[in-house]
Order: structure tokens, then sequence, then C-alpha cells
């Protein structure tokens, strides 16, 4: 079991506890109607090309601002087995500026590999350090319709069922920039194209509702 898993707060680890059962019935929802989060995803969104976003506009929701899209990259640039990614953000009503929070690969089955933090230059959003992303997280909230409720509802939950890898990912994000940062004064390291995707992890579904389970199991 992971040391950071272990380190959370009770009241944490049942909202995370939560998100996993959310998860999994979205994705018992879907596997009834013969999809898998991504095959529901572009269901209605006609011929997929590598690059454009989907769905068509972005999934923006009114009232959170939260704010997604998936999308592939050219066959080329994709990792063996991966067959897209979701681009994570959200829109602060105050200001209406963009912040992108965290990706999720998606494998060819239609499931999640790994989660990962981009430069600004890829997604072009308005930049903010780790502590004040960190504090959008919670407002990551999806309901809309539309192109599916349980594709929004995976996606929202997947995002807080792995919430601490998420903060590790954004401080790492913004150390690994500091570092570059101080070998190469004067260059603006967000606009650095050799700079792309700054921080990473695995994930797996099945072991963190495992590790979850036990782990709550043992707290009684």
């Amino acid at each position: 079991m992971s040391r950071a898993l272990a380190a959370q707060p009770f009241p944490r680890l049942e909202a995370m506890a939560l998100a996993g059962h959310e998860l999994i019935r979205a994705e018992r929802a879907l596997s009834r109607q013969d999809f898998n989060v991504v095959s529901r995803l572009l269901r209605d969104e006609g011929v997929f090309f590598e690059w454009d976003h989907y769905p068509a506009g972005d999934l923006c929701d009114p009232v959170s601002g939260a704010q997604y899209f998936y999308h592939a990259h050219s066959a080329a640039e994709r990792r063996a087995g991966e067959h897209g990614h979701f681009h994570c953000f959200v829109r602060v009503a105050d200001t209406g500026l963009l912040h992108h929070l965290v990706a999720v690969a998606m494998d060819d089955r239609g499931r999640p590999t790994r989660l990962f933090t981009v430069n600004r230059w890829v997604t072009d959003d308005s930049w903010i350090d780790a502590t004040a992303a960190i504090r959008l997280l919670d407002r990551f909230q999806l309901d809309a319709p539309k192109p599916s409720r349980w594709v929004n509802r995976w996606l929202q939950a997947l995002l807080r069922l792995f919430r601490p890898e998420i903060e590790t990912l954004l401080r790492r994000r913004d150390e690994r920039l500091a570092a570059w940062r101080r070998r190469h004064a004067g260059v603006d390291a967000l606009a650095a194209r050799d700079l792309d995707t700054l921080s990473e992890a695995a994930i797996s579904i099945e072991a963190r509702i495992d590790e979850l389970t036990r782990l709550l199991a043992r707290m009684g």
C-alpha cells in the first residue's frame, strides 16, 4: 500500500471510496450498452481524426467551469497501446481564465493507464502554480448530459479517486520547471518545446479500489 494513500485523512479516503463506487457504476452502465468510456464519448462524433477535439467544441460545464476534451496524437507520437487522452481544465468565473489541471491517458480498450501534466504551450491555457491548481480540483464537476452523463461522471470520479496522485504531479510539474529555469536563465520555461510532459504516474482503478477497501477496513 502506498504511503501517500495511507497518509490521507479519513474524510478524504471516504470521498475517494465513494468516487470509486461512482466510477464502477458508470463503467457498468456503459458496459450494459456495449460501450467503454472512449467509445461512448466518440459515438456521435463521426469519423475520428487525430488531433481533433472530442466532443467537438469541448465539453464545458456552465455551472462549475469544468472543461475537457479528448484527442489523440499521431500514431508516431503515441505510446504503444495508447489511444488518446483527456485534457481536464477549470475556467474560473471571476476571471474567465482557463487552467489546465491534469491529463488522463487511455488505452485501446478505453481504460486509463496514466495521469500526466503538461507545459503551458501544449494547451495554451493560463498558467497557475501547483497550489492554485490544487485548489481548483474540487471545482471539476460535470453535470452535463452530453456527450454522455455516464462519461462525465466517470471522468469526474476518476479525478477524485486519484486526487493524491494529481496533487503530487502538479507539485512535481512545478519542481521540474524550477530546475529547468536554473539551468536556462532568461529563457521562458513555459514556452520551451523540449518540455512537454512535465510529470506522470501510472494508475490502476482496480488496484486503487482494492487499496482503499483494505485500508478503510483496517481503520474500521
